[in-house]
């Protein structure tokens, strides 16, 4: 109880303004029922981490989590457990803290495999997401783990009714194959971009087009890719999300490159920055500096 008091002192010195909007109710809510948790302080505890993911407070989720997961545990909510290491695991992943994000899906991944009954179709979403989060961290260095565990996400998805999900899934698995296949890549991410458009995700139709973008300028057509990339960007201005404005800066950035537009390509990359650094995403960074790198030495960005 006391280091949940410290944490609420934390994120109201973090956020003053905004604790006493939206903060404090459910907060006061969840310490009402600290020693008898029910239905609603599970949908409390739900409905402050989806403030602190919408204020990108990484840091926060973690601790919150941490503080919150042991009492959890007592109370066996499968679909609490698993939305708290879900959350654990993406908001670890964006502070840099792969090892610790892994954990939490890793945790995840044993309780769904200790479980022998069908969920309800929130719940197949959660697991959906879990597979299709672990899926991303695990691109770089097991690609064939990576497609496997699209392959699980798009199944619990499919249960779950969840077509954005099974889109994101699509996307990832075009991302994944080999640059010989870019054409049939690229119809992948426009499969995707049109379920997203249909779903109203903004966010991941513009990932969807700026992806596209991407795979042109990667077959030579550049002036074609920067076109996808400009259509990304349009979307990602209607829902200003600080980290999807920072991928699209740093892949135009890039883009920039590879037709001399040096100025152009440093604005871009300075707005990219601006814009991770209001997200306090930090699984990108190293790439920006490269990108600035190259572009201070006039090099174009392979």
């Amino acid at each position: 109880m006391k280091d949940f008091d410290l944490w609420c002192e934390a994120l109201e010195n973090k956020t003053p303004v905004s604790y006493s909007l939206i903060f404090k109710t459910p907060l006061r809510q969840i310490n009402e029922t600290w020693n008898n948790w029910n239905e609603q302080t599970f949908t409390n505890i739900k409905l402050v981490l989806a403030l602190l993911n919408a204020h990108n407070h990484h840091d926060l989720v973690v601790k919150f989590i941490d503080i919150v997961f042991p009492i959890a545990e007592k109370y066996s909510d499968t679909r609490l457990l698993l939305d708290l290491l879900v959350n654990a695991g993406v908001a670890n992943d964006k502070l840099g803290e792969k090892t610790f994000a892994l954990k939490a899906f890793l945790r995840a991944e044993k309780i769904v495999e200790s479980i022998h009954h069908t969920f309800d179709k929130e719940t197949y979403n959660v697991v959906g997401s879990m597979y299709y989060n672990h899926a991303k961290l695990l691109i770089a260095d097991d690609s064939i783990a990576a497609i496997q565990h699209l392959y699980m996400a798009i199944e619990y998805f499919e249960k779950g009714s969840f077509r954005g999900g099974i889109a994101r899934c699509m996307n990832m698995q075009a991302f994944i194959m080999p640059k010989e296949e870019n054409e049939a890549r690229i119809a992948l991410f426009l499969r995707a971009a049109k379920i997203f458009e249909e779903e109203k995700d903004i966010n991941s139709h513009a990932m969807a087009y700026a992806n596209v973008g991407e795979r042109l300028i990667e077959n030579g057509n550049t002036e074609h890719g920067l076109q996808y990339l400009q259509r990304a960007l349009e979307l990602n201005l209607q829902n200003k999300n600080p980290f999807y404005l920072g991928y699209n800066y740093m892949m135009l950035a890039s883009a920039s490159t590879k037709v001399g537009s040096w100025k152009m390509a440093k604005n871009y990359a300075d707005l990219a920055q601006l814009e991770f650094e209001k997200s306090k995403v930090l699984t990108y960074m190293e790439q920006l500096s490269q990108i600035k790198f190259a572009i201070e030495n006039e090099q174009e960005v392979n």
